[in-house]
C-alpha cells in the first residue's frame, strides 16, 4: 500500500481518523495510533480521551454493583407479577420481561468478577 500524499512511498499505516494510508513522513505517532500530521491529530487525540473517560466512567465498581442490584431487584418483581397474575398473556410478558432482566443482571455480575481479576 503506497501513501495517500506521497504515491511513490509505501505506507507504515493508516490515520485513525481518515484512514488514509500514511508514509513515515506524515504519520504522527499518538496515544491511540496514527494520524495524519497536521491534519487529524487533534481528532484522534480527542477520540482517545473520550474512550478513555468512558471506560473509566462505566467500569467503575460501585456503578457497575448499583446496575447489577437495580437489575437484579427488577428480575425477582417481574418474576413475583408473572407468578401473581391470573391472565395468561400479562404472565408470559412479565416471565419474559424478568428473563431479560436476569440476563442484564448476570452480564453485570460477569463484568464485576472479571473486574476483580484485574
Amino acid at each position: 500500500m503506497k501513501c495517500f500524499y506521497h504515491r511513490d512511498t509505501d505506507a507504515v499505516g493508516l490515520c485513525r481518523h481518515c484512514a488514509r494510508a500514511l508514509c513515515p513522513a506524515c504519520a504522527a505517532e499518538r496515544e491511540a495510533g496514527l494520524a495524519c500530521i497536521g491534519r487529524c491529530e487533534g481528532e484522534v487525540d480527542r477520540v482517545a480521551t473520550l474512550i478513555r473517560r468512558n471506560v473509566t466512567l462505566s467500569g467503575e465498581r460501585w456503578t457497575v454493583a448499583l446496575r447489577f442490584a437495580v437489575y437484579l431487584a427488577g428480575t425477582i418483581i417481574l418474576a413475583v407479577l408473572a407468578y401473581r397474575s391470573d391472565e395468561p398473556r400479562i404472565r408470559i410478558m412479565f416471565a419474559l420481561l424478568a428473563a431479560l432482566m436476569f440476563v442484564f443482571s448476570v452480564s453485570g455480575l460477569r463484568f464485576l468478577l472479571l473486574q476483580r481479576g484485574r
